[in-house]
């Protein structure tokens, strides 16, 4: 920004405010103008993100959708191994088994697709949280929370997993697949306690993607407060229980 020098010599006050005058005329103008390009640049910004967030809740309950049948017919078999491995003859001390069938060659879970919860990280590094009113940063953080609790899960669940498959290949058949297993009844049982366990993590994954879905239906749906949010919550924590 620059002043300019007057052309001729200020000799009189009036000369002296009218150009002064002209000069914060000038000043408020162009700040003026300055913070109009700021607020509508920022504008621009909040109205792209809640845009962004509201498309990626979209995509998200379709992928929430597609991972929930997944989980659901995995759980379905992981409850047939362990009939099957409960239910299994001992012979001479033993249990011989063959679980390539139901566990291999790919489970279920390995065609899941993760939802995305990086609109709001992005937001968050690029300092863009507080261009949004206070009650929809709210908003966002609760779904991000919710995102964050079905992480946490998935991350427990593939503990267990790894667990569950340390034991089966401790018991591997000789000469046989990863599948084909041999135990003794007590080790059975424990093979039984670690396939619930893990059994049980899955259950917890399939309840948080429900929240995760009520959350995303809570955006898409435009809820003005956090404590709207609620009822979409409420309705997730019921279809899990189904």
């Amino acid at each position: 920004m620059e002043i300019e020098v007057p052309e001729h010599p200020i000799t009189t006050w009036k000369q002296f405010f009218a150009h002064m005058g002209t000069i914060v005329l000038g000043l408020l103008i162009a700040i003026s103008l300055e913070q109009t390009v700021e607020w509508l640049h920022h504008r621009h910004q909040r109205h792209r993100l809640i845009e962004d967030m509201h498309e990626e809740a979209e995509e998200n309950i379709r992928v929430i959708d597609e991972d929930t049948k997944l989980l659901e017919q995995e759980l379905v078999t992981l409850q047939s191994v362990a009939d099957r491995l409960n239910g299994a003859a001992v012979n001479k001390g033993n249990i011989s088994i063959d679980l390539s069938k139901e566990f291999g060659p790919q489970s279920q879970v390995e065609n899941m697709t993760s939802p995305s919860r990086g609109t709001w990280a992005v937001a968050r590094d690029a300092g863009l949280v507080p261009l949004l009113k206070h009650e929809q940063a709210r908003i966002y953080t609760r779904l991000d929370f919710e995102a964050e609790q079905e992480l946490k899960a998935e991350d427990e669940a593939t503990l267990r997993y790894n667990d569950l498959g340390a034991v089966l290949d401790t018991h591997r058949a000789a000469g046989g697949s990863r599948y084909q297993l041999r135990f003794s009844t007590a080790d059975r049982d424990l093979a039984s306690q670690k396939l619930h366990s893990y059994m049980a993590a899955q259950s917890i994954v399939l309840t948080r993607l429900a929240f995760w879905k009520g959350a995303s239906e809570a955006i898409v749906r435009e809820v003005k407060t956090e404590e709207a949010m609620i009822p979409y919550l409420s309705e997730a924590a019921k279809r899990a229980e189904q």
